[in-house]
């Protein structure tokens, strides 16, 4: 819960940043940042194979690719295909 949050609040200061300056270029790179940072700690979760905080930093990538706070269906059977191979 509390990385979905970070995750949340991660995506209110890149949308208050981004719009605030005024640069789509910037904002389009620091949303590749984030992104690239999120599926980088699912991955090493994975790798680490703790199942828990897989399905958690696998949560907070999907969603936060998503942009909603819940996961849909097929991100959630990708998450579990993923965990099924530890």
């Amino acid at each position: 819960m509390a990385s979905l949050l970070v995750a949340v609040v991660l995506l209110v200061l890149l949308v208050l940043h981004c719009y605030g300056k005024g640069d789509p270029i910037e904002c389009i790179e620091k949303e590749k940042d984030i992104i690239a940072q999120l599926r980088e700690k699912y991955q090493d979760a994975l790798k680490s194979g703790d199942k828990g905080k897989a399905f958690t930093y696998g949560r907070d990538y999907y969603c936060y690719l998503r942009n909603s706070s819940q996961l849909s269906a097929f991100d959630e059977q990708i998450i579990l295909n993923d965990l099924g191979g530890l």
